[in-house]
């Protein structure tokens, strides 16, 4: 065979190993995350980002077949890809069976960090759980949510039109806050009947912590929630309370827990230290590493042996559990009441620029009470005595749970 020939059958033979090396280079880079095609005889390519890290054998070949079974044969055509992107890493995320540890879209970041910053604007009501429901415990006076006739006993069923069966209380208050001047709608079950309520939001502000003297010279502490603008508020807030209620010189003390989700958890450690002695204990925090950091009780309190008795439900949360669990463990306290939520974790908020807005809440750490006893969804705070309350009687403006715990007191 002559140079010319063999010349001539080479060109065809290496043009065709170039277009299958380039349509397999094509597909390999679509799979790690970059587009490759043709376009007037150049190849255009875009990067989309990694597929999955180096160091891991991820095998996506099921993700894509779903993925393209969905473009091809659902029956709505036009399909949101960024909401399929989206709920894949949600689903992602929730299997790791930790509920504290979520991805947020754009928007539901959006609505966490006004609920967390500005949270001061609203329509005036506090939530809690009975028989399973989201009810409203307290509507205060001169509010959005007073003047709208919301009523204490009110069973929240949608916000904007979303069912809330399977939200967290946290969420569900969260969708009710926002900026003032906007409107929220509540489609309410009252007496088997559901009604609906457009509310516009205004600027609400309700005191962490409360208290009022009971007519047994027992003093009642309401603490709703172990924040304020900051630590150094919420202290100062707990301190003048703590002033006025020793001036009253009460035989006993109350603190109601009640639908508390937590907060600072520097709060727990303070709140411990009006009554265990100094340098005790209130707990540990584990991190990745495994190793365990104590926080220790670092003040002189007022209340080391005023009788005491904690009243909890299931969602009092967090550092409220850490709080009760803490003075529980040494005994200081009569905790009454119902199972707590079971939160003993801290999360880290990631929110890298490219991810549009999106964050993640990824759980750092978890902790642990005196006895290095984990608390969680399967072994919250239980309380030294089980009283519960159902919708019925707390419509009747009955509660069982302060009863129990004046009765308690009565003995001492």
């Amino acid at each position: 065979m002559s140079k010319k020939s063999e010349k001539s059958l080479l060109v065809p033979v290496l043009s065709l190993i170039i277009i299958i090396l380039v349509f397999a280079l094509g597909f390999v880079l679509g799979r790690m995350g970059f587009n490759v095609a043709w376009e007037d005889g150049d190849i255009n390519y875009t990067i989309k980002g990694q597929m999955y890290p180096e160091d891991k054998e991820v095998n996506f070949n099921r993700f894509w077949d779903v993925w393209s079974r969905l473009d091809s044969q659902y029956v709505d055509k036009d399909l949101n890809e960024e909401d399929m992107v989206d709920g894949a890493i949600k689903g992602m995320v929730s299997s790791l069976g930790d509920r504290a540890t979520r991805y947020y879209t754009a928007l539901e970041t959006e609505e966490y960090e006004f609920q967390r910053s500005g949270g001061l604007e609203g329509i005036g009501i506090e939530l809690g759980y009975l028989d399973n429901e989201v009810i409203i415990k307290q509507v205060f006076e001169g509010t959005p949510a007073e003047e709208s006739g919301l009523e204490y006993g009110d069973i929240i069923k949608r916000v904007n039109g979303e069912e809330i069966e399977s939200l967290e209380i946290y969420d569900v208050a969260g969708k009710i806050k926002g900026e003032k001047g906007t409107k929220v709608t509540l489609s309410i079950l009252r007496e088997d009947t559901e009604k609906t309520y457009e509310i516009q939001r205004d600027a609400v502000y309700i005191k962490s912590i409360d208290w009022e003297m009971l007519g047994n010279d027992n003093a009642l502490i309401t603490v709703r929630r172990f924040t304020e603008e900051d630590f150094a508020s919420f202290a100062l807030l707990w301190d003048s309370v703590v002033l006025e209620v020793e001036k009253k010189n009460p035989t006993g003390l109350i603190i109601d827990l009640r639908g508390n989700g937590g907060g600072f958890l520097d709060g727990a450690t303070y709140l411990a230290g009006e009554f265990i002695d100094k340098n005790s204990v209130v707990l540990y925090v584990k991190g990745r590493d495994g190793k365990l950091v104590k926080h220790e009780v670092e003040r002189e309190g007022k209340f080391k042996e005023i009788p005491l008795v904690l009243i909890v439900d299931s969602s009092t949360a967090s550092s409220s559990e850490i709080f009760a669990g803490a003075l529980q463990y040494y005994k200081r306290a009569t905790i009454i009441g119902e199972e707590t939520f079971g939160k003993g974790t801290a999360q880290d908020v990631i929110e890298p620029a490219d991810w549009g807005g999106a964050s993640m809440h990824i759980t750092t750490q978890k902790w642990l009470l005196p006895d290095k006893r984990w608390i969680n969804e399967d072994d919250p705070i239980h309380p030294d005595i089980k009283v519960e309350l159902d919708i019925e009687t707390f419509k009747k403006g009955e509660d069982p749970q302060l009863d129990k715990a004046v009765e308690i007191l009565l003995k001492y």
